[in-house]
């Protein structure tokens, strides 16, 4: 009996010690998921700041997206000015090449006129020559015959032949007359058409400056294109930081610490009442020590998922800090984009003023022109007024040549009869 007491005995304080054993060993088990807890709590609070920090480069993204699409839309709005005046440029342009087409039209024909006045007057001044050359014969054979001949045929020619030298005279002085008027109209002609011809070199060098201003604003549009293609492209990566967040957000807001630490709590709790069942409750040991086990590897299991699960979210955490990284790059980009377009334009603001510098300096050309054109009509009237008052005098001077002519067969009439009457003496005598 006394050897069944003390085996009894032995068997319960064994019992006891391996309860104690167990306890402490589920005691150490639940300080090892305390400290997996605040490692998984701090994990969590790094993740949080991980996240707030997300928000604030997603606002400062945003922020920059913002101010890409006000100066996409500004460099938009310049040039669609900078092209519509390029439009206005280019219709004043073709205005001005019609124009210089049609003046180079017209100094061919004055260069053609001028040519053909220049031969009409060699041929006119061979004429002229001729004709002076016969009056000079004339007017030798009429002394001619007033010293030596006597005859009536003779008598009588030489009036007639004095009209027809007076009246080529006249013809040839109203050719001369209409000559130097052509001759005057085409350099009048040939002064405008030089002029012009000065407009279309200025005309020319306009439309290489012209070219050259449409090949900056091309190269601005290409910029612009680039820079709105790096504006999507980062709208897109903002669009997929945004749901990766959400997700975030999400995950976190499902697996709260909250909801751990009463998971925890319910497992502390389970163990407490364990250790209370096997303190109280010797009997069926085996039983109850069969369900801790199993409450053993439900709870390691537990821990085993909490790791696990800890792990993922370290891993989401890393590429969400990844992803960060590469948007923060992804922005730098944008950032020296957008450096990139704002040098055009004011590469392009520079091109523009360049270019109204110029259209200011054509305006004043133009101008001078004008007064130039005044200048020269102006001198053109005074000519067409000495070339009346030459005409005037031509025509003073034709009348005196007719009186003269007039007196001339006067003088020879007086002649014919002083010889008739020397011939009626001569007979008498």
């Amino acid at each position: 009996m006394v050897d069944e007491q003390q085996s009894e005995l032995h068997e319960e304080s064994m019992a006891r010690i391996d309860l104690q054993v167990e306890a402490q060993r589920l005691a150490s088990m639940a300080k090892s998921l305390d400290g997996t807890r605040e490692e998984w709590t701090a994990d969590l609070a790094k993740a949080v700041v991980t996240l707030r920090q997300s928000h604030g480069l997603l606002a400062t993204a945003l922020e920059r997206e913002e101010v890409a699409q006000t100066t996409s839309d500004r460099l938009r709005h310049e040039v669609a000015a900078t092209e519509a005046s390029l439009q206005t440029v280019q219709a004043e342009k073709e205005a001005l090449h019609n124009e210089v087409s049609a003046s180079s039209q017209k100094l061919r024909q004055g260069i053609q006129l001028r040519d053909e006045a220049h031969e009409l007057g060699a041929r006119l001044h061979g004429q002229w020559q001729s004709e002076v050359e016969a009056a000079h014969l004339a007017k030798e054979a009429i002394g001619a015959g007033s010293a030596f001949r006597s005859s009536r045929s003779d008598t009588y020619w030489e009036p007639s032949s004095g009209a027809e030298i007076a009246e080529g005279l006249r013809h040839l002085r109203d050719e001369v007359t209409e000559l130097k008027e052509a001759i005057a109209h085409t350099d009048t002609k040939l002064a405008l058409m030089r002029s012009k011809v000065k407009v279309q070199g200025a005309d020319h060098l306009q439309r290489v400056e012209l070219s050259r201003a449409l090949e900056g604003s091309r190269q601005s549009e290409r910029a612009l294109a680039a820079a709105e293609a790096a504006a999507s492209l980062k709208e897109a990566a903002c669009q997929r930081l945004r749901r990766d967040l959400q997700e975030l957000q999400d995950l976190v807001a499902a697996e709260s610490p909250d909801a751990l630490r009463q998971e925890l709590a319910d497992c502390q709790k389970r163990l407490a009442d364990v250790a209370e069942e096997q303190q109280t409750a010797i009997s069926g040991w085996g039983e109850k020590q069969r369900a801790a086990a199993h409450e053993v590897e439900v709870l390691k299991k537990a821990a085993r998922a909490l790791d696990a699960e800890r792990d993922e979210k370290q891993r989401l955490a890393d590429e969400r800090v990844q992803e960060l990284q590469d948007l923060g790059m992804a922005l730098q980009a944008d950032q020296e984009v957008l450096l990139e377009a704002q040098k055009a334009l004011d590469d392009l603001r520079a091109n523009s003023n360049n270019q109204q510098h110029h259209l200011g300096q054509q305006q004043e050309l133009r101008t001078e022109r004008s007064d130039r054109l005044e200048s020269l009509q102006q001198e053109a009237r005074r000519l067409r007024a000495q070339v009346r008052d030459r005409t005037t005098e031509e025509a003073s001077i034709h009348d005196d040549l007719m009186h003269m002519t007039k007196a001339n067969q006067e003088l020879h009439e007086e002649v014919r009869q002083l010889e008739i009457g020397a011939e009626a003496r001569q007979n008498v005598a």
